[in-house]
């Protein structure tokens, strides 16, 4: 296969500038307004949306602000109490009525989300009502009149389908929110209505009236505007046929805002033509030509800089590398790099050469080290069973020499040997086997401690065959002994096993009075994330022992250390063996 030339990058350099001569505007234009149609208009897209997120989360605090103002009806128990006594003392009508509007006037004739406010009682709404206004809010008469002539029925009909929620109903562009009033027995007493100022509520989405076709759907309730500011019925501005955010569709930009409260579903869908949206960018084109007056310049300035900042400090590092290649280790760089990258560039290249050079003159001593650490590694590697086997033959000339004490010490000590090498590789034994080992350690104990060291064994036999973790019993032994023990001058040592349910309980008994500091010792030891590498030696058996049995077994399995009489301290080590374990 022919190898396909290639240019330095001087070259390529070269033919970038002549190239800005030959191709600027098809390059920079199309750049620029690929930039226009893309970025600048998902800016003004994300603007606009943003705007109507924003004009919308307004509307929807106002709404739940209406909502909880409606609340105070019904959980102050004001109208309520009005009700009962009325009806207890007998008092008239317009009693009622009075003490009614009084309580309506005090809460709402200057709440600006409602312009007028009815509340009626079930009895009879037609004379057991109140009604107020808020002039502010374009209530007047003439809206508490429009109620009774032609809403009432709607709104009583409308009343018997809610329970303690609220309701929204449309009466020829009046919207009505809608609560029941209940007693304490949850049965309905009255209704309140009130008129929502809808100027108000949708305040923030006036903004876009003067321009833009828009529909807002609360719950079922369509309210939709066009550009003259006016209710329509327009059909293609539904909402649910459009995904949240916003959408291109036939010229048209359409903006989706759906917000579930609740109480209420508010649905609001905004068309705003593509000429709203261009209008902002047809300025940008205009600085094209601007723009291309200065490229001639630029490309001039961009040789000069590349020449001077890339391409000589490149060819410095081509000819050291060549250097280097040609057996020159520990050649170095003069060049003075006009940029902070190629000086750290140069001072490293001029490391890494240095480097170089002081590896190779030292390579063959390395070798040769590293030759004579191998063999003496090998010199060092002794084979575990010839130390077995050398204990059995000075056994065995023990036992011709008639020197029992010395055998059974030594047998003693291969039993932990081969304990320790563990041959056959299992992780838990039956506790009788695991017993021959501590036998095995408390022989040799005694022998070093003598008449100093009392042992005595409560070994259950229904537990001899259940298996145990290997050597987990030694180091709780070998703790109850320096401690117990040895600090003491002489003890005794319990060693006790016995089941209990599916766990089996093995625990060394020992003299002792733990103080505070040893109670804090102990806690710290057995804490269930104690990091063992932080822990001299002398600690670090019973601290494996909780934890092995804690990865092994899991909770409440491990190793408790505690105060078991006056002057007894006692270790018990929980194992799990019911079927799981097994």
């Amino acid at each position: 296969m022919k190898e396909k030339k290639k240019f330095s990058i001087q070259w390529r350099v070269i033919a970038i500038a002549l190239g800005c001569w030959m191709i600027p505007f098809v390059l920079m234009v199309g750049m620029m307004v690929h930039y226009i149609l893309s970025n600048q208009m998902g800016d003004r897209v994300d603007n606009m949306t943003d705007q109507v997120n924003f004009n919308m989360q307004t509307s929807v605090e106002r709404l739940n602000q209406a909502i909880e103002d409606s609340r105070d009806a019904s959980y102050e128990g004001e109208l309520r109490s009005v009700y009962e006594a009325y009806k207890n003392n007998n008092y008239k009508d317009y009693w009622l009525s009075g003490r009614v509007r009084g309580y309506l006037n005090t809460k709402y004739t200057n709440d600006t989300n409602f312009s007028s406010t009815i509340f009626w009682y079930r009895e009879a709404p037609e004379k057991l009502n109140g009604e107020v206004y808020n002039s502010s809010a374009g209530g007047g008469y003439h809206q508490i009149n429009t109620y009774w002539e032609y809403d009432h029925e709607a709104v009583k009909e409308y009343a018997e389908t809610l329970d303690t929620g609220i309701g929204f109903l449309d009466r020829d562009g009046r919207i009505y929110m809608i609560r029941n009033l209940v007693s304490r027995s949850f049965e309905p007493v009255g209704v309140l209505v009130m008129r929502l100022n809808i100027a108000y509520c949708f305040e923030g989405m006036r903004h876009f009236l003067n321009d833009l076709d828009m529909s807002i759907y609360l719950n079922e309730l369509c309210l939709e505007f066009s550009q003259d500011g006016e209710r329509e019925n327009t059909e293609g501005l539904r909402p649910e046929k459009y995904p949240q955010g916003s959408t291109w569709e036939g010229g048209y930009l359409y903006i989706r805002n759906h917000v579930k409260e609740n109480s209420y579903r508010l649905d609001t869908l905004v068309r705003i033509p593509k000429t709203v949206i261009m209008d902002s960018m047809y300025a940008y084109l205009r600085i094209l030509g601007v723009m291309m007056v200065l490229l001639v310049p630029l490309v001039v300035f961009l040789i000069f800089m590349v020449r001077r900042h890339i391409l000589q400090p490149t060819e410095q590092l081509m000819e050291g590398a060549r250097e280097i290649q040609e057996g020159n280790l520990g050649y170095q760089i003069t060049f003075e790099a006009g940029s902070q990258e190629f000086v750290y560039l140069t001072e490293s290249f001029n490391q890494m050469s240095s480097r170089l050079k002081y590896q190779f003159d030292h390579i063959y001593q390395e070798e040769m080290a590293l030759k004579d650490a191998r063999i003496m590694a090998l010199q060092s590697h002794i084979n575990p069973h010839f130390m077995n086997n050398t204990l059995e033959i000075i056994n065995w000339e023990a036992r011709l020499s008639g020197n029992m004490k010395i055998s059974k010490m030594i047998e003693s000590l291969s039993v932990l040997m081969n304990a320790a090498m563990d041959r056959k590789r299992r992780h838990v034994v039956p506790l009788k086997e695991e017993l021959q080992y501590v036998e095995a350690y408390l022989h040799i104990m005694k022998e070093r401690l003598g008449s100093k060291l009392t042992v005595e064994m409560d070994i259950s036999e229904e537990t001899l065959n259940e298996k145990v973790p290997r050597l987990i019993l030694q180091p709780v032994i070998e703790n109850a002994i320096e401690h117990g023990v040895i600090r003491s001058g002489s003890g005794t040592v319990v060693l006790r096993s016995y089941k209990k349910g599916d766990y089996l309980y093995l625990e060394t008994e020992n003299n002792g009075i733990m103080n505070e500091q040893e109670r804090a010792k102990v806690g710290r030891l057995l804490a269930p994330d104690y990091d063992t590498s932080k822990e001299s030696s002398g600690n670090l058996g019973i601290a494996n022992v909780n934890q092995r049995l804690g990865i092994l077994y899991g909770e409440p399995c491990g190793l408790s250390i505690f105060q078991e009489k006056d002057d007894r301290i006692c270790a018990r080590l929980t194992i799990f063996v019911g079927l799981r374990a097994q």
